[in-house]
């Protein structure tokens, strides 16, 4: 009985922790890379794979050290940005939305940087944007 105890404990505790892991944001780059933003507890993961899905980066964060930026008015546009640090580099995944027209078209992508320099902008799909950058914060939850 007391072994059944322990191995039903450790089951409960496994699926509460699977259950953990969330994508919250993903998209297809224009040069067909997917960018995922992973929330793990406490901690963002950003992933790159390349077109055959083969991850190429994967960086961990820990959520609250990060200067995340919550639907920031940016002139016309209205910007959630989340930054990602890997050592001197830093892939900010983004979208931005236009708060002046009727529409409100969105862009997300990826902005990388080294040193405050900007390097590339990885354009996302409009069509393959799924979930929302918001969703890395528990507190709007």
């Amino acid at each position: 009985m007391k072994n059944s105890l322990i191995l039903f404990t450790a089951l409960v505790l496994s699926i509460g922790h699977a259950t953990a892991r969330e994508t919250i944001f993903s998209c297809v780059t224009d040069n067909g890379k997917l960018v995922k933003v992973v929330k793990d507890g406490d901690q963002a993961i950003y992933e790159l794979h390349n077109k055959k899905n083969k991850l190429e980066i994967s960086l961990k964060n820990v959520i609250a050290s990060m200067n995340i930026v919550f639907s920031e008015p940016d002139g016309s546009e209205i910007t959630t940005s989340v930054p990602f640090k890997n050592g001197s580099f830093i892939y900010d995944v983004f979208t931005s939305t236009d708060r002046l027209t009727e529409e409100h078209p969105s862009q997300s992508g990826v902005i990388v940087s080294k040193n405050n320099v900007f390097l590339a902008n990885l354009k996302c799909k409009n069509d393959s944007i799924k979930g929302n950058l918001l969703d890395i914060d528990t507190e709007l939850q």
